[in-house]
């Protein structure tokens, strides 16, 4: 299966939608848990931090769609929040995870 990315980061969103969608403690491993079992999702991991929100899985059409309509409803999205968010996948997604891990993708380098 492909690999997805779904979330939203600074320069997508301003801090108050950010906020809006904080994963932090305990919240990750049971969002990760649920994450899963979505039909058409593999392996998931989540960074979430003051700037960006981005859940990483590996998915099908199905289960990239399913992540989505999760996202929305486990952290009751506003319609703002909503179109904050992106969607990326295959090469993109690989070169979004790379720049991320470089810290190229920072609000400051």
């Amino acid at each position: 299966m492909p690999l997805k990315i779904l979330g939203l980061n600074h320069t997508t969103a301003p801090v108050d939608i950010r906020e809006q969608v904080i994963y932090a403690g305990d919240a990750i491993p049971r969002a990760l848990a649920e994450i899963v079992t979505l039909s058409g999702v593999g392996e998931a991991v989540m960074l979430s931090t003051c700037n960006r929100t981005e859940i990483y899985v590996e998915a099908d059409a199905e289960g990239a769609a399913a992540l989505m309509e999760w996202l929305k409803a486990d952290q009751n999205l506003s319609a703002e929040a909503q179109a904050a968010l992106f969607e990326i996948g295959d090469e993109a997604a690989v070169r979004h995870l790379f720049r991320v891990a470089c810290g190229l993708d920072s609000m400051i380098l």
